[in-house]
């Protein structure tokens, strides 16, 4: 793999900026993450696959991601694979809000029509670069009043990015195929079924599709095996419950896994960390 640069520092603990350009840069599995992330592409050709939904994405897209959202990139293999992300907790920013402007608001209040990415002219591309390139000057030169200059830059950040997402002229749609508009159904029956079974067998019977196709038709649409996207949304909800002071062996119910031993291992090797140990406030960006 050739790389040509990487920047990816932080003075701060719950919050990072980083500027890549890789060549053969390569995302084995789907991912979800703890922190919010602020995505901008700086090249075409990328492919975003994102809570069963696909993106071809383009030179001055933003993506924005949430501590829910499933997702995971595909980059053809001689591209120069360029972007700038941000990571940052909630509650780094929060403080930043007020009464009238919620700094999190394109992340949490989404319309049924919401889509993951928004398309930038050259203009707002150039501003948001600058800001982003400004951030990565104070996380490298962690000079007196650095994290509060990393506060204000990401809190011009995320203005912008709201106003970009309450554009309709910006919002680009994802791409829904055929075979999409197909297993859409079965997508929807395993969010709302999270504790209940859900084999290939029940699905097949289920939605009279054999398992040998659903399972085709569901890896071509969404990136995912069934398995996969179930595993995913079960410790995504988890992770949701754990945050309510709910037992773990009560979590582990509540989203399918009757087997406490089997839920633990399962939460820990997607989230680092045991389920305990989440629900005490422990937190990976």
């Amino acid at each position: 793999m050739e790389k040509y640069n990487l920047f990816k520092h932080s003075i701060q603990s719950d919050f990072t900026v980083s500027h890549n350009i890789d060549v053969g840069w390569v995302m084995e599995d789907f991912h979800f993450h703890d922190s919010y992330e602020i995505y901008l592409s700086m090249s075409d050709g990328v492919i975003f696959f994102i809570e069963g939904s696909v993106y071809h994405v383009k030179k001055g897209d933003l993506f924005i991601f949430n501590n829910m959202d499933l997702h995971k990139t595909e980059v053809p293999p001689d591209l120069k694979y360029e972007r700038y992300i941000i990571t940052f907790m909630p509650e780094f920013i929060e403080v930043l809000s007020s009464d009238t402007t919620d700094l999190l608001e394109c992340f949490i209040n989404r319309s049924q029509d919401f889509s993951y990415c928004v398309h930038l002219s050259e203009e707002q591309l150039q501003q948001l670069v600058d800001l982003f390139e400004k951030a990565i000057y104070y996380n490298q030169n962690p000079a007196f009043g650095a994290d509060i200059q990393i506060k204000i830059i990401l809190a011009q950040i995320l203005l912008l990015v709201n106003s970009f997402y309450q554009s309709p002229n910006t919002m680009i749609s994802a791409k829904s195929s055929i075979t999409y508009k197909r297993i859409k159904p079965v997508i929807q029956y395993i969010s709302q079924n999270l504790d209940k079974t859900l084999s290939l067998d029940h699905l097949s019977e289920k939605f009279f599709i054999s398992k040998y196709h659903l399972g085709y038709l569901f890896k071509k649409a969404t990136g995912f095996t069934v398995n996969e996207y179930i595993i995913n949304r079960r410790i995504i909800k988890a992770r949701e419950l754990l945050q309510k002071d709910l037992p773990v062996s009560k979590v582990g119910d509540l989203v399918g896994y009757y087997n406490v031993s089997h839920f633990i291992r399962t939460f820990k090797k997607l989230t680092g960390i045991s389920p305990k140990q989440y629900a005490k406030g422990e937190r990976k960006i």
